[in-house]
């Protein structure tokens, strides 16, 4: 049997970033007063994260993070100009989407780095929950490099941090990033816990991409625990909504997933099909680190 331990856990994080629905901006907007020129300068902002957020989607890294280097550099052009709760908000949202870009990218080393000093500057605007994301999405990062008990530290400073007006997408989110952990750990049921604990928050307020996530990581526990049918009837749910959306990220960690279910079944011809298309996808969006581990596979 081929081994897909690798993709199935890729499957599990989930660093979304949060940015993109800019209740950030539009929360934080109503906390300050502000000026026509800070006005126009948060309408700028909003409108880069909103266009880096979209490219990242899209896993067009390059663009998206093109989009917050141009970012941070108007920040620092107008820091003397505006509030330094404005500065910091955004520049931290810039740092966090890049964050997420490097780890996606397997350049774990870099995605640290730069979390780290975003981490450090939430601290500037306690107000926001800027540093609960942070958290989560380092707490994601140790989880992949197998640093476990780290990443448990992480998301439980996360969990601390939630409270009454937490929202719930970025609650689901943390449900889910705990889920992967204990899925890194093999503690499977725990995972499943979670997952259906972030599934059901996501479902009940309408996210269905972060739904749709949910549902693939749980085919993966299903997979794990020898159910194939129902692991495949999970994954391909989920992988009709990502190829709806154009979300190559996705679906390519689904195709592979799907790949390693239908080789445990013994249907190696299938999966070949499935390990060539994810190989299509990742080499379409340069997934350098995709490609080595489905060429691995082949």
């Amino acid at each position: 049997m081929l081994v897909y331990a690798n993709f199935f856990s890729c499957i599990f994080v989930n660093v979304s970033c949060n940015l993109n629905d800019n209740k950030v901006g539009k929360n934080f907007a109503k906390q300050i007063n502000i000026t026509k020129t800070m006005a126009n300068t948060i309408e700028y902002c909003e409108d880069i994260i909103r266009r880096a957020k979209s490219a990242e989607k899209k896993a067009d890294y390059v663009l998206a993070m093109k989009y917050c280097d141009e970012l941070r550099i108007y920040l620092q052009e107008h820091k003397d100009s505006i509030t330094q709760d404005i500065f910091y908000n955004y520049d931290i949202q810039a740092l966090f989407l890049n964050g997420v870009i490097q780890l996606k990218r397997g350049n774990f080393s870099n995605a640290l780095n730069i979390l780290y000093e975003a981490l450090d500057k939430t601290d500037f605007v306690p107000q926001t929950p800027l540093r609960g994301r942070v958290l989560r999405v380092m707490a994601s990062l140790h989880s992949e490099i197998g640093e476990t008990d780290k990443a448990l530290d992480y998301a439980q400073q996360a969990l601390l941090l939630q409270n009454d007006t937490t929202q719930p997408e970025e609650r689901g989110h943390l449900y889910n990033t705990i889920a992967r952990i204990y899925y890194t750990r093999s503690e499977y049921g725990i995972a499943m816990e979670y997952a259906q604990k972030a599934l059901e928050l996501f479902e009940e307020n309408g996210f269905k991409e972060q739904g749709a996530r949910i549902i693939g990581n749980i085919g993966t526990i299903n997979f794990i625990h020898g159910n194939y049918s129902e692991a495949l009837e999970k994954m391909f749910k989920a992988l009709e909504y990502f190829e709806s959306e154009n979300m190559p990220y996705d679906t390519t960690r689904l195709y592979d997933a799907i790949a390693g279910v239908y080789d445990a079944q013994g249907k190696h011809v299938i999966a070949i099909e499935y390990l060539l298309k994810s190989l299509s996808q990742r080499e379409i969006i340069d997934d350098k680190v995709g490609i080595a581990h489905t060429l691995s596979n082949l």
